[in-house]
């Protein structure tokens, strides 16, 4: 048993398919409580095409998310938020300014 994951052309974007249920190790017992853990080349691949679509980093911190917005004028707005109890530090660094992928344009 090999790890796929296949890449389609559709329209001006991309589907990633892999080709195991739901990305995960297959168990002939039930599945253990949530969260249910990707397996590593899903993780790998789903990671990848995150960094290449990321603005914004905060610097790894696993307590800190941030969400993302532009309008039409070309600002952003970046919502930082802790999941923890406890003050996080942070830095906001911009990893690429470009002009916006058309797939991910609204009207």
């Amino acid at each position: 048993d090999s790890p796929v994951m296949v890449e389609v052309p559709l329209g001006k974007g991309f589907i990633t398919l892999s080709l195991t249920p739901y990305g995960m190790a297959h168990e002939d017992k039930v599945l253990p409580k949530l969260p249910y853990v990707l397996l590593n080349h899903v993780k790998e691949v789903l990671q990848a095409k995150a960094d290449e679509l990321k603005l914004f980093d905060l610097g790894g911190n696993p307590h800190i998310h941030y969400l993302t917005t532009r309008d039409a004028t070309g600002t952003y707005t970046l919502a930082v938020l802790n999941h923890s109890e406890v003050q996080q530090n942070f830095v906001i660094k911009a990893t690429r300014m470009t002009t916006p992928n058309p797939l991910c344009q609204y009207e």
